[in-house]
């Protein structure tokens, strides 16, 4: 099970079946758990007062134990993901737009202004990704060349 209590802290911890722990695999603010071929990919991080941190974290099988195996910096606390169709993730960060590969690299893709808007959803549409934040929506391109950002804002109600 994955908690995220922003600031006061997180953990991944993994309980038996009968409802008991057996042990804390991670000490951090845990965002996503995806099901992976060997476990589970985990995105964790954290970004509060001037600190932005974030991560993904392989999480294996091996028999009836689970092990933390490879880590990737992510640059910026992951907030809002989508999984594309061939197996790579699509992040929004607090910082602009990351790829996570299985391979476990990352590859950024856009930096932008997003902090104090506080990204919470992500959809893809063909190669147009919209990120939904407070008050407005970042449409971005993310064809051929460099993604392109446009920001949507609402139509005043009259």
């Amino acid at each position: 099970m994955g908690f995220n209590r922003g600031e006061w802290g997180g953990a991944l911890l993994w309980y038996a079946d009968d409802g008991k722990l057996r042990s804390k695999l991670l000490d951090d603010n845990i965002v996503e758990l995806l099901p992976a071929p060997s476990g589970f990919t985990v995105f964790a991080g954290l970004s509060h007062l001037g600190s932005d941190t974030g991560r993904v974290v392989e999480l294996a099988e091996y028999s009836d134990l689970y092990r933390v195996g490879r880590t990737a910096d992510l640059g910026s606390a992951p907030l809002a993901l989508v999984v594309e169709r061939g197996g790579t993730t699509l992040v929004a960060t607090m910082a602009g737009l990351v790829r996570f590969g299985p391979d476990f690299r990352v590859q950024p893709l856009l930096r932008s202004r997003w902090g104090m808007l506080y990204p919470v959803s992500l959809a893809l549409t063909g190669e147009t990704a919209y990120v939904g934040m407070r008050g407005i929506v970042a449409e971005v391109q993310l064809g051929p060349g460099a993604p392109k950002e446009t920001w949507l804002f609402p139509v005043a109600i009259r």
